[in-house]
């Protein structure tokens, strides 16, 4: 790797972790001024889940981008991404599982029977967690070539997160438009994945 290609994949880094902290930044510039009412959590829970939507999305792109930029260093930065992902997404559950329902296990059966949507989320969740577990180099020598095959789940989760993403906020064209790039960068991958058989 050139050190221009370096230097890129150092500033996409910083600015990745720079866009995932900013949200923070202002939700605390708007508490500290009166603007954000932490008694009411909904659209801060919204906030995480958009968040966590767009750095999947975000992970997703990195590796057409790289292809198509003919930058294979920028493969570099779908793990950040991958993490904010992950990291959005736990805020995200955790809001719903604390503040929401209680830790009452019961309540959060009644929500899901009620709400399949919230079903779709937890599993997407669980996905994210076990990729964010495995994404280290360690567990890359460990899983050896299944880790690759484990990873192919995130092509799973971003089905499952708008999906989601659609029936929660199915009046909104945010959705729409989220599933629709989602499609695209599938239709990428199917093609490269065509290309090579």
């Amino acid at each position: 790797m050139s050190m221009l290609q370096s230097s890129t994949v150092d500033f996409g880094r910083k600015v990745i972790h720079l866009a995932g902290l900013a949200p923070l930044f202002f939700l605390l510039l708007g508490w500290l001024t009166g603007r954000v009412d932490l008694s009411r959590p909904g659209p801060i829970f919204g906030l995480c889940g958009i968040m966590a939507l767009s750095f999947l999305l975000l992970t997703l792109t990195v590796t057409p981008a790289a292809k198509i930029l003919k930058t294979p260093s920028l493969i570099k930065l779908r793990r950040p991404c991958g993490l904010w992902s992950f990291t959005w997404a736990a805020a995200h559950a955790g809001i719903f599982l604390i503040v929401f329902m209680r830790l009452d296990l019961a309540r959060v059966i009644q929500a899901v029977q009620n709400r399949p949507f919230i079903f779709l989320g937890q599993l997407a969740f669980l996905i994210l967690l076990t990729l964010a577990l495995t994404s280290s180099k360690r567990a890359m020598g460990v899983l050896g070539r299944n880790w690759r095959r484990l990873h192919r789940l995130i092509y799973l989760a971003i089905i499952l997160v708008c999906t989601h993403f659609w029936l929660a906020e199915s009046e909104s064209s945010a959705p729409k438009a989220a599933a629709v790039f989602a499609a695209f960068l599938l239709l990428f991958r199917a093609r490269e994945a065509l290309r090579k058989s």
